[in-house]
């Protein structure tokens, strides 16, 4: 199985950044596959096959370096003194480019007004000492976005042109020029038009919209941050009933934690002590807090609410429920679905196609019209200004990194950005019975007896049950509310218990064993595995009937499911009738009983066979041939890793209401995709022969350089604005 390691990768500025490291990578021997997030500024590469980590890595970063980017192995499950240095240095780096802002807006706000001054045609005693002064303003914006132009021309150098290469080409282009009308202006050339508001607040626009693009970045990373921070610090460490207090990472499986009410779980465990209830909405979009008491499960992240509890440490930091979300969520933003291939090729190739584009318009009006010089240069300018393969780069990752927060929200991770096309054309879903439909463990249904009461037979049972392991045992155990017996029960395996009640010994087993002892039990009362059976020496006394539970929501989302077009199928291990049971009581049409793990995988590959597009639910284990299988796989959690499960998605939570919002989000991220790509190809499809003047050919006005870099502003947060409406899902 090949590798999967996160880069962080600095240095990146537009998508053709992005594209060129994806492209330039992909050609190493070493790797398989990488996925690189301009949101995100990171990389998720895949190893090949039969290639260590360890020898792919040099190779993969230098590869890199020798792009002009900076590359570091990422962690996935970053600690939280880590995701807090980082965010402190996103803080830092933030209130740098504010404070930098500040100025080139103030020296771009008076570049603008005296801009409009000539538009309006207000005329000054000192014409030559305005335009100076407005050289000045530009020069000063300049210096401060220098870091723009150094490295758009040193990329241009090394013949890997970017964004900055285009921003860079355009701003010095209009600032030189300038300068050289400037000088035939105090030649006494009143012809001549000075144009240093063009390279001013060219590099203005871009500066503000880069501001926003960087504050969208850090509202996704604080969407991590914001689940990293839920695990506390530090922890209560009890040993041999000495407290002391000690950092969440030196905890080990088999520590007792004390947890007071009000305070967040350190680890994932087991409750030792105490019953509270568990605040898990940020953790597993459960929306009420769950009752919780001796032997049940918290996660590190979840808040204790109403009392203390003591709790044995089942997982150390690393491996936690909370890691586990971390790593899916970042693994799945640095991800990239099939949709973005066509944006990043065009990116690839993009900045090349504009700088040719904004030569042949110069070319074309300079020497087969009658525009002169300084308007052709003007054209130029506003080509390589207006082209923005930026807005096209963060259509898609700004999406994915919202969905992908908004996933954990709902309900579900997901493992990979495919996840999101996958799901759009699936017509069928497969279901696991217990474990997924049904909370995988039994309930007492009813009891029947001719000579004694419910309460009796299932204290009497009870008694029986103290010392077995099966899970029926623990269904009845938790149906009683009355004392018990001194039974001094004896289990015999494959058969059931039996144990002494005043004198008089009983039995409680299957059908078969009661057989076996000769006591014979009605015909109508025999029901098969979900069936115990009491009796006392040649004589029945009583039948307990069992059922599973089937989870809450259950019904509803197999409903929605239907009218979202998608029919469900049960495929189970079980009995027939159990299956025929919950399949009746779902609404369930089509099931099969008594699958085995190749028998499911068989199912899957004839119904896609017939031309369905398949989704296969379970629990991951049993079920992993078939979640192999399937178009689109979807595991429960359960005791297994994620990062062990052969799925596209997790569902997490106590009810499989994730399952119908995988399909929901689904639709919703992707139309929301392709709206931002539509918006991005469309406003470079329009603009860029406007800018060329297509316009004036026909009569109409030329575009002006500074409202091309305006609209490119525009269009990158027109993007990201509507990427996060995705926040809004429910």
């Amino acid at each position: 199985m090949a590798s999967k390691i996160l880069l962080q990768i600095d240095g990146m500025h537009c998508a053709a950044c992005a594209a060129r490291i994806q492209k330039m990578v992909s050609q190493l021997d070493c790797v398989k596959s990488i996925s690189v997030s301009l949101a995100q500024n990171e990389g998720l590469l895949e190893v090949a096959d039969d290639v260590k980590p360890q020898e792919a890595l040099p190779q993969v970063i230098a590869r890199i370096e020798s792009l002009g980017f900076r590359a570091t192995v990422g962690d996935a499950k970053s600690s939280l003194a880590h995701w807090n240095e980082t965010l402190k240095k996103d803080e830092a780096h933030l209130i740098a480019v504010r404070r930098r802002l500040r100025m080139i807006v103030a020296s771009g706000g008076l570049l603008l007004i005296l801009h409009l001054t000539n538009i309006l045609g207000f005329q000054t005693a000192y014409p030559v000492t305005k335009i100076l002064f407005e050289g000045f303003l530009a020069a000063g914006i300049l210096f401060l976005c220098r870091e723009i132009l150094v490295s758009g021309f040193k990329n241009l150098v090394y013949a890997r042109p970017d964004m900055d290469s285009l921003v860079a080409i355009g701003s010095v282009t209009a600032f030189c020029y300038s300068i050289y009308a400037l000088t035939l202006m105090v030649s006494g050339d009143a012809r001549i038009h000075v144009n240093f508001e063009t390279a001013g607040l060219l590099l203005t626009f871009i500066s503000i919209g880069r501001y926003f693009e960087e504050l969208s970045k850090k509202k996704a990373r604080d969407a991590i941050g914001e689940l990293i921070t839920l695990n506390p610090t530090k922890a209560r460490r009890m040993i041999k009933g000495t407290v002391t207090e000690v950092p969440v990472e030196a905890l080990e499986i088999g520590d007792t934690v004390l947890v007071s009410e009000n305070e967040y779980c350190p680890a994932d465990g087991v409750i030792l002590e105490g019953a509270t209830e568990i605040e898990t909405s940020l953790l597993t979009g459960e929306s009420y807090p769950q009752n919780a008491s001796v032997g049940d499960k918290v996660y590190a992240g979840s808040l204790n609410l109403t009392s203390s509890i003591a709790i044995k440490v089942t997982a150390n930091q690393s491996d936690s429920l909370l890691s586990e979300i971390i790593a899916s969520v970042r693994e799945a933003q640095a991800s990239k679905p099939q949709v973005a291939k066509l944006a990043d090729t065009v990116s690839f190739y993009f900045i090349p196609t504009v700088i040719a584009a904004a030569f042949c318009a110069f070319i074309g009006w300079f020497f087969f019209s009658s525009i002169g010089f300084e308007q052709s240069l003007r054209i130029a300018v506003s080509v390589v200004v207006l082209s923005c393969p930026c807005a096209m780069g963060l259509a898609t990752p700004i999406s994915i990194m919202v969905a992908g927060r908004v996933a954990a929200r709902c309900g579900f991770l997901i493992k990979n950005a495919d996840t999101f096309e996958k799901a759009l054309d699936i017509d069928v879903i497969c279901l696991d019975k217990t474990g997924t439909l049904t909370t995988g463990t039994p309930s007492l249904e009813k009891v029947e007896s001719p000579s004694l009461s419910t309460e009796e037979v299932i204290r009497i049972g009870t008694s029986l049950e103290t010392r077995s392991k099966h899970p029926l045992s623990y269904a009845l155990i938790a149906a009683n509310s009355l004392p018990l017996y001194d039974a001094n029960p004896k289990v015999v395996p494959q058969k059931g218990v039996t144990g002494v009640i005043e004198g008089k010994t009983y039995y409680l087993g299957n059908v078969s064993w009661m057989e076996e002892l000769g006591i014979n039990v009605p015909e109508d009362e025999i029901q098969g595995q979900k069936a115990l059976y009491l009796g006392t020496v040649n004589k029945w006394i009583a039948t307990l009937f069992f059922k599973e539970t089937l989870r809450e929501d259950a019904k509803a989302v197999l409903g929605n499911l239907r009218t979202l077009g998608i029919e469900p199928m049960l495929l189970s291990g079980d009995g027939e009738e159990a299956v025929k049971t919950v399949a009746s009581e779902l609404g369930i049409s089509r099931f099969k009983a008594q699958m085995t793990p190749e028998g499911k995988l068989e199912a899957v590959k004839q119904l896609q066979a017939t031309g369905h597009r398949v989704a296969m639910a379970g629990d991951g284990i049993n079920d992993a041939p078939a979640l192999a299988q399937a178009d689109l796989s979807v595991a429960i959690i359960n005791d297994t890793k994620l990062s062990t499960q052969a799925s596209d998605a997790v569902l997490i939570g106590n009810g499989i209401s994730g399952l119908l919002n995988i399909f929901r989000l689904s639709r919703a991220t992707v139309r929301n995709i392709r709206e931002n790509l539509f918006w991005a190809f469309i406003y470079n499809a329009i603009g860029i022969p406007v800018a060329m003047g297509v316009l004036h050919a026909f009569g109409g006005p030329f575009m002006n350089p500074v409202y091309a870099a305006a609209a490119m502003g525009m269009s990158s947060l027109c993007v990201v604005l509507n990427a996060l409406r995705l926040n809004r899902f429910r």
